[in-house]
């Protein structure tokens, strides 16, 4: 809530930052609740920004609490049926209705506002200030919001560099078949088995479907412990719903 932190990253490369008077609780306090006078602050601070000028038409990947409300806001708004925050997807035009709408400060009559914790309302307006004035600035072609922040990077720098190079998804889908299948070997042998018989046949997949033909294989018997009538519906509710990274949304109904 008291600062803003801008990044320009590619890849695994982190270029230039800046960090900013900008978070939630500042602003506010800052604005003395005037969402007008938090505009124009925002607006002159992110002057400052030199980096937002080489992010058009690139993702602006949002971190943190504020972000994630609005966006569970704009979910709930737009009855999105996944309600799965890692990932979501924001269009560059729907961002723009929705902020326009919200930092009008009258967050009470937005349509989905119940979904959203009753101590996080106040700030969402200044949340919504700050990213127009992004969005204004940077010109992204959507926004990506980001379950993991500051903790769980911290999290990753403590792994060794090969746990670092582990594909986060694949992990994840073979820690489920360890706990709920009945041979998590059995399921090494699918992926190879499906491998081969793609090839065999002509099959051509991107790199991420072949990585997800590789997570659904792993995930292919975590539901035989159900009774044979809800298996398919027992495991889509885990897969749906499992707190899996290295996927989007598309992604996962892929799998």
């Amino acid at each position: 809530g008291g600062s803003l932190e801008l990044i320009d990253i590619n890849r695994e490369a982190i270029g230039d930052g800046i960090t900013l008077p900008l978070g939630g609780l500042r602003l506010q306090d800052m604005a003395k609740n005037s969402l007008v006078q938090a505009q124009k602050i925002a607006r002159q601070e992110l002057a400052r920004a030199k980096l937002l000028k080489g992010g058009q038409g690139r993702v602006f990947y949002a971190v943190g609490g504020t972000w994630r409300n609005l966006a569970r806001l704009h979910m709930e708004m737009n009855n999105y049926p996944l309600g799965i925050m890692h990932h979501y997807e924001i269009s560059a035009d729907s961002a723009q209705t929705f902020l326009r709408q919200v930092a009008k400060g009258e967050v009470e009559k937005v349509r989905g506002i119940e979904g959203v914790s009753k101590n996080r309302r106040s700030l969402l307006p200044y949340g919504a200030v700050v990213l127009q004035e992004i969005m204004s600035a940077m010109q992204p072609s959507k926004i990506i919001v980001s379950a993991q922040g500051v903790r769980e990077g911290f999290l990753y720098s403590l792994l060794d560099a090969e746990e670092q190079k582990a594909d986060p998804l694949i992990s994840a889908a073979e820690e489920l078949a360890l706990l709920r299948s009945r041979s998590v070997h059995h399921a090494h042998d699918l992926v190879e088995w499906t491998g081969k018989a793609f090839k065999a046949f002509g099959i051509d997949e991107t790199e991420d479907e072949t990585r997800y033909r590789h997570a659904a294989c792993l995930l292919a018997d975590i539901g035989w412990r159900a009774h044979p009538e809800y298996r398919g519906r027992q495991s889509l509710n885990i897969i749906a719903h499992a707190s899996f990274i290295g996927v989007d949304h598309p992604g996962r109904a892929y799998l």
